[in-house]
């Protein structure tokens, strides 16, 4: 299993998941509604090119890659993909 880390901007959490102790292999971040990207996620995306990042929403069918590659989709399409 791997382990989790969140890293903190301010009062908004970014969710990593690791693998071999600190290397990150998915970032994920939850808002509550909108398609606009997160500015923390754009930066860890950015620092960590080659890392998936992923904005979960609960607004009702929104899947869709931003220009710097992350995805930003529904709650129920992103823990579909999980199963």
């Amino acid at each position: 299993m791997a382990p989790l880390f969140y890293w903190r901007n301010g009062l908004e959490k970014c969710w990593s998941i690791g693998i071999k102790g600190i290397i990150p292999i998915h970032f994920i971040e939850a808002k509550s509604s909108g398609r606009a990207q997160s500015p923390s996620l754009r930066y860890l995306k950015r620092k960590f090119t080659s890392v998936d990042a992923t904005q979960v929403t609960l607004d009702k069918e929104v899947d869709l890659m931003t220009e710097d590659g992350i995805r930003i989709c529904s709650a129920h399409l992103f823990l579909a993909d999980l199963i």
